[in-house]
């Protein structure tokens, strides 16, 4: 009984060590994404005619600006979470091929998201070969590289939590921050898009985000696997 009470206490510890250590690679790989993110979306829309998000601080690459206290939270609890909302003003952006410049300033985070993950997937080609395909079909990196160090798989666990969080908010922010552009472009065309915008910009992105996230992971996972592969192949990486 002893020495059950003495395997299960052991257990318990080399559980909570792992804990531990997935929960610290998600905060390093979480304040990476959120800093590029916010600070590459607010760059792209100064650049289009919009200063807002430079005005109020979200031009800098500190990452506590780009921190969202309750996306940290969920971060904690639910291994998943989100950076500061960057505010976009369109009635500042104008001229020329105002609804292009629209969709790059709303649709910025997205593609930081997903250039982040297709940069980081090569990394982890470049550092571990093909192979590192199967940690994401829950396998560990432990299991595949018995040879590794500690070191190597502490990075390699730091960049496939990067590439799992910039997949789903690139999800996340492609439903919430794309549905706002097409309903800016409504907006300015038909006046009762403009007058029901608070309730429309909630409503219908939470019904897309719970009935086609899940499809639109899948989707960005394969993409971005697709992308990283093409580009490791034209390179010779693989």
């Amino acid at each position: 009984m002893v020495v059950f009470n003495s395997w299960y206490s052991i257990m318990l510890s080399l559980q909570s060590i792992v804990s531990i250590r997935e929960l610290l690679t998600l905060v390093m790989a979480y304040f990476l994404l959120v800093t590029i993110a916010g600070t590459f979306k607010a760059w792209v829309a100064k650049m289009v005619g919009d200063d807002t998000p430079e005005q109020m601080g979200f031009l800098t690459f500190n990452p506590l600006v780009h921190t969202s206290p309750i996306g940290f939270a969920f971060l904690l609890i639910f291994k998943f979470g989100w950076g500061k909302h960057i505010p976009i003003n369109p009635y500042n952006i104008t001229g020329r091929f105002r609804a292009f410049k629209l969709m790059m300033a709303y649709l910025s985070d997205s593609f930081a998201n997903f250039a982040m993950a297709v940069a980081s997937l090569l990394f982890l080609f470049i550092y571990f070969g093909p192979k590192v395909l199967a940690v994401f079909f829950y396998k560990s990196f432990a299991s595949l590289f018995p040879e590794a160090s500690s070191f190597a798989i502490s990075l390699g666990l730091i960049v496939s939590a990067l590439i799992y969080l910039n997949i789903i908010l690139a999800s996340l922010n492609f439903i919430i921050s794309g549905f706002s552009f097409i309903l800016t472009m409504f907006s300015d065309r038909f006046t009762i898009f403009g007058r029901y915008r608070d309730i429309i910009i909630i409503l219908i992105p939470m019904f897309a985000i719970l009935f086609f996230i899940r499809y639109l992971e899948a989707f960005t996972f394969g993409l971005v696997s697709s992308v990283s592969i093409l580009i490791a192949r034209i390179f010779g990486i693989l």
